[in-house]
């Protein structure tokens, strides 16, 4: 009995994942507001190395990433951007800039909305 009880767990846990929230860190336009659009496109580009390391030198730590994700943001253009996770859902998504962090590195400040 307990260990039907454990396998029926572990199979509502399978079967219920939970959804992963993809954030976008953008850099190099001004202007931006705290909700803006994106259109993510299925275009993307690993990093590997060196390349991959943004230093906050405000926060003090690195945030390694792994891909660049090609964004069209309306009124601005399209840019590639660092993500977390790919955007995988197409069409426009309205993001929020989170307010408690930003990364400066060097002359370029990330935002990160997700």
């Amino acid at each position: 009995m307990i260990a039907f009880s454990f396998i029926a767990w572990a199979i509502i846990a399978l079967s219920n994942p939970g959804t992963v929230k993809a954030s976008v860190y953008i850099s190099g336009i001004s202007g931006l507001n705290d909700v803006i659009e994106i259109v993510p496109t299925q275009a993307n580009k690993y990093l590997y190395g060196p390349e991959a390391d943004v230093y906050c030198e405000n926060l003090g730590y690195y945030i390694t990433f792994s891909q660049l994700q090609l964004f069209a943001i309306p009124g601005f253009g399209k840019i590639w951007a660092p993500v977390d996770y790919l955007y995988h859902s197409s069409g426009v998504q309205e993001v929020i800039r989170d307010p408690y962090f930003e990364c400066k590195d060097g002359d370029t400040t990330y935002y990160r909305y997700d």
